[in-house]
């Protein structure tokens, strides 16, 4: 790759390390409750060959339940390293993984464009797409979500399949190996013999016939992980998701939202707001079908040419990196960590779309660098400044929770968590107006009638806190998070019996909640039941001894 390659990468990877350096404090978010937090099963590494066997150990919420077995081992790793489940270890495990995409990336970039532009394009044209990549915003909605490092480990795998294959050709089959390494991390990367097919044909140059003729070994690898994880996924995955029709009506406008993110990365925010439409004659969804059309007009006119091939590449990746969340329903219309695996794409069509227009503004080469550099440097530190920006926000949950309130007002569980933070600091009268505010978007959502329990408990009404609680397990019969909530209040209560009952059965939902079993042998110390505190420590060593 030649000495100014590696310089500028060494500098690249030096100022993501600056603008990532006041990440690594940031507290667990979100869904790394269930899955880092509250999960037993990573608290022990000697459980590793369990993920491989259980999907149930990915995370103590049944409908979050997915087989992705080299996650919960990179988590069982942190949480051995760190002696327990302390964020800096586990920040800094997904961004050394993260630094190693980057340089997967610059590799790939360099060798999209090495046919048909000059050495000096490819190389600042490589390096700025990857500088761009490498401290963009968006991207740091996946680097401080711990648990979507999935997203990471499965963008690193489809990123090293193709530069393994740029390298070695379709007669050494090796390069399937990190694509599979990705299918085991998050289903995205099932897209990857659509994009080595596109490698083939407007990189490589190879004949349509021929590049899907040697597609067929990924294609094949690819449908048999996905049909065993498909096998190995509990029935309890999924949950309550969106209909179909208005789910897959809504993705065109949120492809270009994601688009214009990419520009002008203004409206991040950890839970989003954005819904359905009542209609497909809705202006938003339809400026989104008229993109998405645009979108692939241009892909395949970039693609007539061969020095233009690179940018059909990168768009053509963009919007096929957006097709498995944009097909398969999910809880969330969108999300902004879904950016991160086709912002890959876009960021290089971007750049090549650049280094070809430059010459038409008549410079000589040398000043072309020049006119190239002094723009990007201003760039790439506004980036870098939104990036920790972006970690301020993720640093504790009233900064995550607030930024969400302010940015997705339309967000029942966002204003939720927000209540619940406000509570949590004694603010009873300010989480109370989130709770209603909530409540008037969701008015059956069980969390929301767990805390309407605590904050009217602690305004003094506890039968009205009865009421939400008992509402909360009629909403969520399965789940334990609701009894665990009504059984400690019953505890502060004095009514032992009945928290036992309700304690037990949130173990019998969810035999593998944590919570909910020391919650059990708490009351039970409470109620001096040596003999039945004995026996529920005796079952859950049991039941988390390997």
């Amino acid at each position: 790759m030649g000495r100014s390659f590696w310089t500028l990468l060494i500098g690249i990877l030096l100022l993501a390390a600056v603008a990532y350096s006041n990440h690594f404090q940031n507290t667990f978010q979100f869904d790394d409750a269930h899955t880092v937090v509250n999960n037993p099963w990573i608290r022990d590494i000697k459980n590793i060959p369990l993920f491989f066997r259980d999907a149930t150990t990915f995370s103590v919420f049944p409908p979050n339940r997915v087989y992705r077995p080299l996650v919960s081992t990179s988590l069982a790793i942190d949480y051995w390293l760190g002696g327990g489940t302390i964020p800096f270890w586990f920040h800094l495990s997904t961004f050394l993984w993260f630094l190693v995409q980057i340089c997967f990336m610059a590799v790939l970039f360099r060798r999209a464009l090495q046919r048909h532009f000059t050495k000096s394009e490819q190389l600042w044209t490589a390096m700025a797409a990857t500088a761009i990549y490498a401290v963009h915003p968006a991207i740091a909605e996946t680097i401080n979500y711990v648990i979507q490092r999935a997203d990471v480990y499965s963008t690193l795998g489809v990123v090293a399949g193709l530069v393994i294959f740029s390298r070695k050709g379709a007669d050494r089959h090796d390069y399937i190996l990190p694509v599979v390494a990705a299918l085991l991390c998050k289903p995205p990367a099932v897209v990857f013999p659509v994009l080595l097919f596109l490698w083939m044909l407007w990189i490589e140059d190879i004949p349509a016939a021929t590049a899907f003729r040697r597609s067929i070994p990924a294609l094949a690898v690819t449908i048999a992980v996905m049909a065993f994880t498909k096998y190995t996924t509990p029935p309890s995955f999924g949950g309550k998701m969106i209909s179909t029709v208005p789910y897959l009506t809504a993705q065109p406008a949120v492809i270009l939202h994601y688009f214009g993110q990419f520009f002008l990365p203004l409206q991040l925010t950890g839970d989003s707001d954005f819904g359905t439409f009542a209609s497909p004659l809705d202006p938003l969804a339809a400026a989104g079908f008229a993109f998405v059309i645009i979108m692939l007009a241009a892909t395949v006119w970039f693609a007539r040419k061969p020095g233009t091939r690179p940018i059909a590449f990168g768009l053509a990746w963009f919007l096929v990196g957006c097709l498995p969340t944009s097909l398969y329903p999910l809880a969330e219309v969108e999300n902004d960590h879904r950016m991160y695996f086709p912002f890959v794409g876009l960021t290089l069509a971007v750049c090549a779309a650049i280094a070809r227009l430059l010459p038409a503004l008549g410079l000589p080469s040398r000043w072309r660098t020049i006119v190239l550099a002094g723009t990007a440097t201003p760039i790439l530190v506004g980036l870098a400044w939104g990036t920790t920006q972006r970690n301020q926000v993720w640093r504790t949950p009233e900064s995550f929770w607030s930024d969400v309130a302010q940015k997705s007002p339309g967000n029942a569980k966002g204003l939720n968590a927000y209540g619940l933070v406000l509570m949590l600091k004694g603010d009873d009268a300010g989480a109370l107006t989130m709770f209603e505010r909530a409540a008037a978007i969701m008015p059956e959502y069980f969390r929301l009638e767990t805390n309407l329990g605590t904050v009217w408990d602690h305004l003094g009404n506890p039968d009205e806190a009865e009421r939400h609680y008992l509402q909360a397990t009629k909403l969520a019969p399965a789940l334990a998070e609701p009894r665990i909530a009504y059984a400690e209040w019953l505890m502060n209560k004095g009514r032992l019996k009945e928290a036992i009952v309700q304690a037990s059965l949130a173990i019998k939902q969810i035999p593998d909640e944590i919570v909910a079993r020391h919650t059990l042998m708490t009351i039970l110390d409470k109620a001096n039941d040596a003999e039945g505190l004995r026996d529920a420590a005796k079952e859950t060593l049991d039941r988390f001894r390997t």
